[in-house]
């Protein structure tokens, strides 16, 4: 199954649950590779994503704001973790995301892998790379 294959079924399955926001995403950086694989080179934007997809990654990332108990998801941006490859420390919002697994990746270490059909960068693990390419948040 593909990115937007997987993507699609958790937005099908919030629609089948009757919108439940349990069943919005949970996880902060799922929630940012969603949105940024949504406006990357290799998303099919405008057409080729639906209105639901993007009302759930919009309804998960608005949800997960208003949690009082928890920092706000643009804070995580400006958190601090290291590239996989170099171990180079940024900020996660200065790292490239795979949507697959959990790596991030410097940009000069990102640009070395090869490029997937869409555009987007091809981890060794089939996911894409994607990064913070607008302040969204």
């Amino acid at each position: 199954m593909g990115i937007l294959e997987r993507y699609e079924a958790r937005a099908a399955a919030w629609e089948h649950g009757k919108r439940a926001p349990e069943l919005l995403e949970q996880d902060e950086m799922e929630m940012l590779k969603m949105f940024a694989w949504c406006v990357s080179e290799g998303s099919p934007l405008p057409d080729g994503v639906s209105d639901s997809l993007i009302d759930f990654i919009n309804k998960s990332i608005k949800a997960y704001d208003a949690r009082p108990q928890l920092r706000g998801l643009g804070n995580v941006l400006q958190e601090r973790d290291y590239c996989e490859r170099c171990a180079a420390k940024y900020m996660v919002g200065n790292l490239y995301w795979c949507t697959d697994c959990r790596a991030f990746y410097c940009i000069d270490c990102a640009m070395t892998f090869p490029k997937a059909e869409n555009g987007n960068r091809r981890d060794s693990c089939g996911g894409e790379l994607v990064c913070n390419t607008s302040n969204f948040l």
